[in-house]
């Protein structure tokens, strides 16, 4: 399996969104993210960091 945790930037901390997400769409500043149990969540950022290693995306908010 190849899912990641998902985390939102907030200053100098990180929040866990989400996990095993296993489908990331980006529309403009719209991510859409899905993970293996059907849970959907739609954040308003941009992708600032995958590491396949560390399982880790990190998005970063931005204005709507």
């Amino acid at each position: 399996m190849c899912e990641v945790h998902v985390y939102l930037k907030k200053g100098e901390s990180e929040e866990k969104l989400i996990e095993s997400v296993e489908r990331v769409e980006v529309r403009g500043n719209l991510v859409t993210l899905k993970n293996i149990f059907g849970e959907e969540k739609k954040v308003q950022g941009k992708i600032s960091l995958f590491d396949s290693s560390l399982q880790k995306i990190l998005l970063e908010p931005t204005a709507s």
